[in-house]
């Protein structure tokens, strides 16, 4: 059986990172491609409840906490939904991995960027997309558009700078995982369309096939 792929989306505040990454996730669904769909931190009651307390204002987190609370979730998330899909010869499609910590907690919280690929080497325990989708967008578009009021998203302007600075970095120096996708405003369809051709272009499957070859 062969082994299915790991499929990371990520960007900034109101990027449209979880749309490409549903619309990804129904295209490969019609062509009977066996994929899951799941978002980190989540994906599991745990990881949700971490979720929740990372997101709210109130608890005022310091980077490092963060950082460690990001890696207990994802630490359950690799070792209960990713590896295990993976392993059964199933694609997982993520909103978010551990790119996000880099970009957010390293670039934007200005953490040890060293200390940081420690932790999350450990958390994850090696395992790393196969392919990650960086969804470029300039933060003062992004803020502008972002729904889901956060902890994040009250961080000021040159925070969120970091952040994009962060992703294009990390795409900088992983050209071989990760791609950048250009932020099109109201161009949802053409976005779409160059995820699907990186997909085509790097995983040849057969229609009638339950994974990504």
């Amino acid at each position: 059986m062969k082994r299915g792929k790991f499929i990371t989306f990520e960007g900034g505040e109101g990027s449209g990172k979880s749309t490409q990454a549903k619309l990804l996730y129904d295209y490969l669904i019609k062509k009977n491609i066996s994929t899951i769909l799941t978002r980190e931190p989540g994906g599991l009651p745990e990881g949700e409840a971490i979720r929740d307390i990372l997101k709210d204002s109130r608890y005022n987190l310091t980077n490092y906490a963060q950082i460690n609370l990001f890696s207990a979730s994802r630490n359950m998330f690799v070792s209960r939904i990713v590896r295990p899909n993976l392993e059964k010869g199933i694609n997982v499609i993520s909103d978010r991995f551990a790119d996000s910590t880099r970009a957010y907690q390293g670039y934007g919280g200005r953490g040890n960027l060293e200390q940081i690929e420690k932790i999350i080497l450990e958390s994850t325990e090696g395992v790393s997309p196969d392919l990650t989708f960086i969804i470029d967008i300039n933060p003062i578009i992004g803020l502008s558009k972002e729904v889901e009021y956060s902890s994040f998203s009250e961080e000021g302007l040159d925070y969120h700078q970091r952040v994009r600075e962060g992703y294009l970095q990390i795409a900088k120096e992983n050209p071989k995982r990760c791609v950048v996708i250009p932020y099109l405003d109201g161009k949802i369809d053409e976005m779409q369309k160059s995820i699907l051709s990186e997909i085509l272009r790097r995983f040849d499957h057969n229609h009638g096939s339950d994974n990504l070859n």
